[in-house]
């Protein structure tokens, strides 16, 4: 299993490289500052996956 590691996943273009992977089924590992943030992020992913 490959897995995409995307620092700074929380906004800008890491959260749209984000955003593109998950449409796209890729694993993802996401890291970010802001942890709240990347938590948002992390549960806006899960809901469209859903």
């Amino acid at each position: 299993m490959k897995v995409t590691l995307i620092t700074g996943a929380s906004g800008g273009i890491g959260e749209a490289i984000a955003n593109r992977l998950a449409d796209r089924k890729h694993n993802l590992l996401l890291v970010a500052r802001n942890a709240q943030k990347l938590e948002e992020q992390c549960a806006q992913l899960s809901k469209n996956l859903a």
